[in-house]
């Protein structure tokens, strides 16, 4: 369960980190020219196969075992991590309280980026029974 935990750590790392750059660039280049919502959906196919790549790498890195089990804590863990440092950085750097983030998900482009966020969740468990992440015993 340790490789688990420390592997939703480092997928919730990795991960945040290419959507910290992504987001920033969508936001400065896109946002201005096409609004949220074109923007978004221009990010979120680049933004998930990236993720598709860093999720492999991972669990071959830590030698998370092919169990459903294991593969669905690694991805719930990262993406209570992900939820949790975004609500964080909503109330630090747009003087959010909780409810104002919620409310936010009801824009068209925040339901799209939520629904992606819930497959950078599932993408564990998709690589074990797509069979695209090999173990090593």
């Amino acid at each position: 369960m340790k490789a688990t935990l420390k592997a939703a750590a480092y997928y919730f790392g990795a991960v945040f980190a290419l959507a910290f750059v992504l987001g920033t660039l969508r936001t400065l280049f896109l946002v201005p020219k096409l609004g949220a919502l074109y923007a978004v959906l221009i990010e979120i196919p680049i933004l998930l196969f990236l993720s598709w790549q860093v999720c492999r790498h991972t669990l071959n890195r830590f030698s998370v075992p092919p169990a459903a089990t294991h593969r669905l804590i690694m991805g719930g863990v990262a993406f209570s991590l992900l939820m949790g440092v975004e609500l964080v950085l909503a109330m630090l750097l747009f003087d959010q309280n909780w409810h104002q983030y919620l409310a936010g998900f009801q824009q068209p482009h925040a339901r799209i980026g939520l629904v992606a966020q819930g497959l950078f969740a599932l993408m564990p468990w998709i690589q074990l029974i797509h069979g695209d992440a090999h173990h090593a015993p």
